[in-house]
């Protein structure tokens, strides 16, 4: 198809992209939301996947929830169709078959992406994909759908409580990361994949899921912090020894023809929340290795529940509100485990945050022992309804510098308005 306008040169980039990896490809999923406003239909969201060759066996029918003004589709198309797709996008005309109504296109990459060109986001960052892929988002440059509120009801059809969630699930991407009036294309790279990793306590191992190049056609490098260190494979897993555990892991996987990245890690073991494809051996051996690093941005030292929870309340609406984090309890502030009785001190734990926290936090717990001594991990994720607020004293608390402090109306007015809830200068 000729592509013309502003963004030809762009377009054939992509298209560079698409037909080098076109062969591994068996279909692709195209996920739209369409409003009706001022008698007309807009997209609204979308999502255009492309799909391993070996996972794309059989027909699907398409889906479509009518909402009456709010439409979920849903459709499998040809690799071809797909392209097809993207291509009349771009030059702002309407693909036959659909009924939205065409837009003014421009051409960015997400704003996840950390890095330009072909190179995919890392494990240890947002991903978004089993697969490292290329993504790219076409959005309309006088954007006017917006999104209705809920709830949203229809005869038959599944109850819509809150349409933010709806979508997100429905496109596979957050709704709060998104541009409004776009359309994210995703084309994996299915060659091959770091699968996971897992740390334990003399080696760290890799494991690597092959695609359409087998082990012998790839190259392995890493590094323990910034040293380059020896890789070893006699079978998957690779494997890499260490003395102790590092700060930092970095993986590479390459073309050997090319010498290009093919997938890589990036993880920081200090973390409290590390990505799902990195795991430690042993809880104990995360929690050593999380108190070793000390104090930070998303790990607080509480050494025993006091004031009826007030501190341990205000931690846990802090890191909520900002990038969550991991309390420790039975650990004191100079990282000296002493230990408590997790039985005993989760029940109580659990109703405070249920009734002193607003909105109510699902946090995870996990009870580990240390030299004989048993503390108690309380796991707060980044919330997904900011702001929050301890109920208390009214207080919107959040985290910064490794300390709890209230929020200034700035960070509240963000929290409550911000299209992303991925903060600048996060992980």
């Amino acid at each position: 198809m000729y592509v013309e306008g502003e963004y030809m040169e762009d377009i054939m980039g992509l298209k560079s992209i698409f037909e080098a990896r076109q062969q591994s490809y068996g279909s692709a999923t195209l996920s739209l939301v369409t409003v009706e406003q001022d008698n007309r239909t807009l997209m609204l969201v979308g999502s255009l996947q492309f799909n391993r060759k070996v996972e794309s066996q059989g027909e699907e029918s398409p889906i479509l929830l009518d909402y009456n003004g709010f439409s979920l589709i849903k459709r499998r198309i040809s690799v071809e169709d797909a392209w097809r797709f993207v291509e009349q996008i771009v030059n702002g005309n309407l693909p036959e078959g659909y009924s939205f109504e065409a837009f003014r296109s421009g051409l960015k990459e997400p704003s996840w992406s950390r890095t330009k060109g072909v190179v995919p986001n890392p494990v240890g960052s947002q991903r978004f994909s089993l697969w490292p892929s290329y993504q790219f988002a076409i959005y309309n440059k006088n954007p006017n759908a917006v999104i209705p509120i809920g709830p949203i009801l229809g005869r038959d059809l599944p109850l819509v409580i809150d349409p933010k969630i709806t979508v997100s699930e429905w496109v596979g991407y957050d709704y709060n990361q998104m541009q409004q009036n776009t359309l994210l294309v995703s084309l994996p790279d299915y060659r091959a994949r770091v699968e996971n990793i897992v740390i334990g306590d003399n080696e760290i191992n890799v494991n690597v899921e092959y695609g359409s190049v087998k082990s012998s056609e790839t190259i392995a490098k890493a590094a323990l912090d910034t040293v380059e260190a020896e890789v070893s494979l006699i079978d998957n897993p690779y494997s890499i020894q260490i003395e102790k555990t590092p700060d930092q892991f970095h993986f590479f996987l390459l073309d050997s023809e090319t010498q290009k990245i093919i997938d890589w890690a990036q993880v920081y073991l200090t973390w409290s929340d590390l990505p799902p494809e990195v795991r430690f051996s042993s809880s104990e051996r995360r929690i050593e290795q999380l108190i070793g690093a000390g104090e930070y941005e998303q790990l607080e030292f509480k050494q025993e529940v006091a004031d009826g929870g007030f501190l341990l309340i205000q931690s846990v609406v802090a890191f909520a509100n900002h990038l969550g984090g991991t309390i420790l309890l039975g650990v004191t502030d100079n990282a000296s485990v002493v230990g408590i009785q997790p039985e005993k001190e989760r029940p109580k734990i659990e109703e405070w945050i249920e009734n002193k926290c607003d909105p109510p936090v699902d946090v995870r717990f996990e009870t580990i022992s240390i030299g004989g001594k048993d503390i108690l991990a309380i796991h707060v994720p980044q919330g997904v309804n900011p702001p929050y607020q301890h109920r208390d004293n009214g207080v919107f608390y959040i985290r910064r510098r490794g300390t709890d402090r209230p929020m200034k109306r700035s960070e509240w007015d963000y929290l409550r308005n911000a299209q992303s809830r991925q903060w600048p200068g996060s992980k």
